[in-house]
């Protein structure tokens, strides 16, 4: 979705009759959403939010480093030498079928692998006042964070 919005702000910039050459010299676009919609607090994150578009408010107190995830790694048939980009379901690794009655071999950074940014981040919950509750210890969430 945010992908799609940014690519709709970049051809109406684009398009625009402004005179001036500096609105076609963008090079990307990047929506981002702020203030969407009402806060989630991190006691209903649950399973039917999976795939949803929400909003969390907390405090970051982990991250780790940015690694690379591989979403789809080329293989080579040793036969007839066909090269396949074989996608990598969130990055575990799995063989294609077999080219020519053998597996095929990873290419690990050849033309068709394709890699993705990713961070982890752990994200504790704000609490206020009213919520406070005496000597509970403040939920936490860990989130992945990829860059498309």
């Amino acid at each position: 979705m945010i992908r799609s919005l940014s690519l709709s702000i970049y051809h109406v910039l684009s398009s625009a009759e402004s005179g001036t050459q500096a609105i076609h010299t963008i090079p990307q676009v990047i929506a981002r959403v702020s203030k969407f919609g009402p806060v989630t607090p991190l006691k209903d994150l649950r399973a039917n939010l999976y795939g949803k578009f929400v909003t969390v408010q907390g405090t970051v107190v982990r991250v780790s480093d940015i690694k690379p995830l591989v979403t789809h790694l080329q293989f080579t048939c040793a036969n007839c030498s066909l090269d396949k980009a074989h996608p990598l379901k969130d990055g575990k690794y799995s063989t294609p079928l077999p080219c020519c009655g053998m597996t095929p071999t990873p290419i690990h950074s050849g033309p068709l692998t394709r890699t993705i940014d990713l961070q982890k981040v752990r994200l504790q919950e704000v609490v206020s006042e009213e919520q406070n509750e005496a000597g509970r210890i403040p939920r936490t969430v860990e989130c992945e964070l990829t860059a498309t």
